[in-house]
């Protein structure tokens, strides 16, 4: 099975010895399935877009891709005590995390990345009473509990 969305391929395959799977890659690989100047190249294991990909038994997971997971490496918002005015910070607060329940494919991970992006805004000096409010508002506009046990772990 194979997706694609512009640019990118997202190829799920299963290695079976009824089919030459190493061969199928290889062939994929070498098809022109892009025009001059543009090529194959092959992206992050487990990524698609913004997307982080599981395979647990025979099922599929998925969240919202952040490299900030474990360490902050790339800041994309602005500092707390900066001059953008508090309602565009709580708003933009309760977008990304909208975002990433919307991304989520089951509560368990909706709790991890929910949790690793509250952490990320929490180092950027966004108080804690605020975070909690967020997700106080996301379980209830939502109807999505997982915000509760985010909350509860700040």
């Amino acid at each position: 099975c194979a997706k694609r969305y512009m640019d990118d391929i997202l190829m799920i395959y299963a290695q079976d010895p009824r089919w030459d799977s190493t061969q199928f890659c290889h062939e994929f690989k070498a098809s022109e399935c892009y025009q001059k100047p543009l090529k194959l190249e092959d992206g992050d294991a487990n990524t698609f877009l913004e997307t982080r990909l599981f395979v647990r038994g025979n099922q599929f997971r998925y969240k919202l891709k952040n490299d900030n997971e474990s360490d902050c490496k790339v800041w994309r918002y602005q500092h707390f005590h900066s001059h953008t005015p508090y309602a565009q910070k709580r708003a933009l607060l309760t977008a990304r995390l909208r975002k990433v329940q919307q991304m989520a494919s089951d509560p368990d991970m909706l709790y991890q990345s929910g949790l690793a992006k509250v952490r990320e805004f929490q180092a950027i000096r966004y108080p804690i009473p605020m975070l909690r409010a967020a997700c106080n508002y996301l379980a209830a506009s939502t109807g999505e509990r997982t915000w509760l046990n985010v909350r509860d772990t700040l």
